[in-house]
């Protein structure tokens, strides 16, 4: 039974970690779209893709956190 709660946690750690990933990656994509953006001088598009990714960032944490919530003993 230890070892199966064990797993769960695992399990739960790698998603956060994959979701974190996911969101790392994103802003990889967006940090390359700034420097073609701020060339072309197009900031409104900018602002746009920044609160896209801040509304990602606030998802993945309240996920962490619902997460870590779940987990029993922590």
């Amino acid at each position: 039974m230890p070892n199966q709660k064990k797993r769960r946690a695992d399990i739960r750690d790698a998603v956060v970690r994959m979701r974190g990933e996911a969101v790392r990656r994103r802003c990889e994509v967006i940090r390359k779209r700034y420097e073609v953006i701020r060339k072309r001088g197009e900031v409104p598009v900018l602002i746009s893709q920044a609160l896209i990714l801040f509304s990602q960032a606030l998802s993945l944490f309240s996920q962490a956190y619902i997460i870590g919530d779940e987990t029993p003993g922590r």
